[in-house]
Parts: C-alpha cells; sequence; structure tokens
C-alpha cells in the first residue's frame, strides 16, 4: 500500500492475478477487459535458447499443445480501479501498448529490474526474506485457495496449469 506509482501497480497485479512474468509483460491494454472485470492472457513473453526474445502464445504442454496457459483471469474491483488510474496516468495506454512496459514503450525482458529494484526492497525494509518474482504467483494461489478451497480444478484452470495433478502436487500440502 506504501509503494505508489508504476511499481506498486506491478506488484499489486502480479500477486492478485498470478500471471507468470511473461505473460504479464506482454499483456496489453487490449487484454484488460475492464467491464467483464477479467484478463485475457493470450501471449507470452519468451526467451529462445539463444537469449532472444519473443511474444508467443502462453506455455506449450508437455505434448507440444496448446495449453490452459491462454485462460481468462478475474479482476478485483480495487485491483480494476488501480489499472485504470495506471492507463490514465501512462504515456503508453492505446489498446496495443503494454500495460507494463519501459520507460520507451518496450516489454520488459527479464523479471530481474522489479525483483531488485521493487521487490526485494520491500522485503528488506519490513524483515521478510527476499521473494523471487515467481513466488508472487504462490501469493495469489494462497487467495485462491482461501476463497475456493479444495476447488483444485478452479484453481487449476485461474493459475493456467497443465493439469490438476500440477495444481495438486504443488499447493495440496496446504489445503491439508
Amino acid at each position: 500500500k506504501k509503494l505508489n506509482g508504476y511499481y506498486g501497480v506491478i506488484i499489486t497485479f502480479a500477486a492478485q492475478t498470478g500471471l507468470r512474468f511473461g505473460e504479464q509483460a506482454a499483456l496489453k491494454w487490449k487484454h484488460v477487459n475492464f467491464e467483464k472485470k477479467r484478463i485475457n492472457v493470450r501471449v507470452a513473453l519468451r526467451k529462445n535458447k539463444l537469449g532472444q526474445v519473443s511474444t508467443d502464445i502462453p506455455k506449450t504442454t508437455s505434448r507440444n499443445s496448446a495449453s490452459k496457459a491462454r485462460r481468462s483471469v478475474f479482476l478485483t474491483d480495487d485491483l480494476i480501479k488501480t489499472l485504470k488510474a495506471w492507463r490514465l496516468k501512462s504515456k503508453f495506454s492505446n489498446d496495443d501498448d503494454y500495460v507494463f512496459c519501459t520507460n520507451r514503450g518496450t516489454t520488459q525482458i527479464s523479471s530481474d529490474n522489479w525483483r531488485t529494484r521493487v521487490l526485494h526492497p520491500i522485503c528488506d525494509s519490513i524483515g521478510m526474506d527476499r521473494m523471487r518474482w515467481h513466488d508472487l504467483r504462490h501469493v495469489f494461489a494462497s487467495i485462491c485457495l482461501a476463497n475456493f478451497g479444495n476447488d483444485l480444478v478452479r484453481i487449476c484452470d485461474l493459475m493456467g496449469h497443465e493439469s490438476i495433478e500440477t495444481t495438486r502436487s504443488m499447493y495440496g500440502h496446504w489445503i491439508d
């Protein structure tokens, strides 16, 4: 709550939507549906073996088929207000602009910047162990578990996991 502006929006969004870094980095305004209170996850940032970055469909399955990573995730009323305010402040607010872009309007290529500039200092300031950016996804999963109990099918869909077994193996002990 103390962190205002761009970085506050980024962390709030990550913790309240559970998007992977690549999905959040590739998110464009046209994928935010304020009326239906949804984020439509359609693309993700990818680095290939040579280190080249591209935007492509989210994660494929181990069988090379499209996965449930292509999904819609709900937005809370507070997050909608936050995103609408951010869009009004941003100089990159057209439908094809990235929601969380660099100051030049390009996509972020790594979570390192957000993690080292924002997440680690916040953790340090409150005396908490440092987190990875991906840990914000686990924050979202814990919110889902608190709200949906052991409805692992729904949580699997929201997280974009390949199967319910992935969700069960990662979060089943939290239900127990």
